[in-house]
């Protein structure tokens, strides 16, 4: 594996020193390409968290939506109803055990605002918003893998070990990310049925309306696997 400055991404691909890091570039180009006409993405997910003190994962199933203008919704409909939304410099969350909406600052909570960036870089290809906070290498070429480590003496770094980003076949869109902690967790995301560029409705970003037809039984999560 080659470790890169995100940086490399604004840079002109011909001129890399050596083979590796020409392959990270492309990857990387071709990945940005792909994303230069998306406004906006909705897409299911199912999470599966291990944690290092429980042998079983926990599986949560649900539903994304992005806006490249900075808007992002986070919708769980399976074992629980939970939704958060970041707009406007701020994080509003509601779950339907308490029926409660409650609002909290980016700026107190680093470790959302650390998702809701990355989140935004993946599915917008602006890599550069990364440069000074992650270095990334490419782990594989087929499928498509990068990992993205947080820099030292970065707010990240303290509690993220690293994240691992997996593209469709046609090195185009996210197919699933691995997200490892230091404390020893580990987060699995697998995208499915994603629509590019939809037009989302206002109750998108109402942090009490959740989408229709949720799920009411349990279903295994699928194998992380490139469709």
């Amino acid at each position: 594996m080659v470790v890169v400055c995100i940086g490399l991404a604004r840079a002109p691909f011909a001129g890399a020193a050596d083979s590796s890091a020409d392959s990270l570039r492309e990857a990387l180009a071709v990945w940005q390409e792909g994303l230069q006409t998306v406004s906006t993405i909705s897409s299911d997910f199912v999470q599966e968290k291990r944690l290092a003190l429980f042998r079983d994962p926990l599986v949560i199933r649900g539903r994304l939506h992005l806006s490249t203008d900075g808007r992002f919704a986070w919708e769980t409909h399976w074992p629980v109803r939970y939704k958060l939304v970041v707009a406007g410099g701020r994080v509003r969350q509601w779950d339907e055990e308490t029926d409660r909406v409650q609002t909290i600052s980016m700026r107190d909570n680093p470790a959302v605002s650390a998702i809701h960036a990355q989140m935004s870089v993946w599915f917008s290809g602006r890599f550069e918003e990364l440069a000074d906070a992650y270095a990334v290498e490419l782990a594989s070429a087929q499928p498509v893998v990068f990992v993205f480590k947080p820099n030292a003496d970065t707010p990240a770094a303290e509690y993220l070990e690293s994240v691992e980003v997996q593209l469709r076949p046609d090195g185009h869109y996210l197919d699933r990310v691995r997200i490892l902690e230091r404390s020893g967790d580990q987060t699995s995301i697998s995208f499915l049925e994603t629509v590019l560029n939809p037009d989302l409705p206002a109750e998108t970003w109402d942090v009490q309306k959740m989408s229709a037809g949720l799920p009411t039984q349990a279903v295994a999560a699928p194998a992380l696997r490139s469709e």
